[in-house]
């Protein structure tokens, strides 16, 4: 995104699927479909055996600071 812009977060959801272990975690996020006003997003948290811990969708409002 350019520096004039920013998407706040209209409608989250997560679904924590296990408890999280001591270690590592990496968390992974796309954009699934971006448009003019408003983009989806998903994402996922995994452990440290490679399975994932939480999974989270949302929809962003892309605004521009003039």
């Amino acid at each position: 995104m350019p520096e004039n812009q920013f998407a706040p977060t209209l409608d989250p959801h997560v679904q924590f699927l296990r408890p999280a272990r001591p270690g590592r975690l990496l968390g992974r996020g796309r954009i699934v479909q971006r448009g003019k006003d408003v983009c989806f997003l998903a994402g996922e948290l995994i452990g440290t055996d490679g399975k994932p811990v939480a999974v989270a969708t949302a929809t962003a409002r892309i605004q521009t600071i003039r």
